[in-house]
């Protein structure tokens, strides 16, 4: 039976520290396309967009101790699939429990953090072994 790896804590604490200032700084541009009077899934887009290089280059150096731009198309990638799930979840959100874009936004945050770290650490950062 295979040995499961241990989750640094260092390396948690620090994406969770990383993550707040990426996750403030995304939501503040989504609130801001949704105070323009855009759709909560453009105004997402937006601040999925403006996001992904900010979070990359902070949780890239910060977090898992990467740094150049070799890896950015992974990145992205994971990103088209994080925001079509967040819009959907979003979604849901406001037609289920009858609430606004910016709450729904707001709890659809905690999923998506999770989401990102899984995918960061074992696709996106890896570290590249060699057989």
């Amino acid at each position: 039976m295979p040995r499961m790896r241990r989750l640094p804590v260092a390396q948690f604490t620090r994406f969770v520290a990383v993550g707040v200032l990426n996750t403030s700084f995304s939501y503040m541009v989504y609130a801001i396309g949704l105070a323009f009077g855009f759709h909560f899934a453009f105004a997402n887009l937006i601040a999925m967009v403006s996001g992904t290089l900010f979070s990359f280059v902070t949780q890239g150096r910060l977090v898992f101790n990467h740094r150049g731009f070799g890896r950015y198309g992974r990145f992205l990638s994971i990103w088209v699939c994080i925001w079509l799930f967040n819009v959907a979840l979003v979604g849901a959100l406001m037609a289920f429990l009858d609430i606004g874009a910016y709450v729904a936004g707001a709890i659809a945050l905690v999923p998506m953090v999770v989401l990102s770290f899984a995918l960061q650490r074992l696709w996106v950062f890896a570290p590249v072994t060699r057989t």
